[in-house]
Formats: structure tokens, C-alpha cells, sequence
């Protein structure tokens, strides 16, 4: 079974332009014009060709449990 990316309306979070296994394997991410089914290279592949949420923007972990340690007080 293959998904295609959901459009922009469908959900809040920002879509990765690459799929899963583009990606990972650091290759450009050549869908057709029309952005529906899998890209090539998963079609050629016979690959399942998935669309995850982009992670960019996300602040690190450490920077989220201390924001205090940056500015100390005086």
C-alpha cells in the first residue's frame, strides 16, 4: 500500500519534502508535477513511499528544560 503526502489543509505541521526513503538515503526526492502517489524512485523501487512531518523548527530538549542556565541571574 502506498500513501501519498496529505495536503497542506490536512494537518498543522509542515510536511518533509522528501520521503522517508529519499531521505535516508540522501537523494533528491523526484515526485511528478501533480504530487500524488509515490515519487519515482519508490515506484521503480517497488517501495512503500511515505511523507513524514518535518522536524525543522523544533527546539533541542536541553534548551527546553533549562532556559534559565543561559541567562543566570546577577
Amino acid at each position: 500500500m502506498m500513501s501519498a503526502p496529505p495536503t497542506a489543509n490536512a494537518c498543522s505541521t509542515p510536511i518533509r519534502i522528501a520521503c522517508e526513503r529519499c531521505h535516508s538515503q540522501k537523494l533528491r526526492c523526484p515526485r511528478d508535477d501533480s504530487n500524488h502517489g509515490p515519487c519515482t524512485r519508490c515506484h521503480k523501487a517497488g517501495a512503500v513511499c511515505i511523507f513524514s512531518p518535518s522536524l525543522r523548527g523544533r527546539s533541542s530538549p536541553s534548551t527546553r528544560q533549562n532556559p534559565t542556565k543561559e541567562n543566570p541571574p546577577k
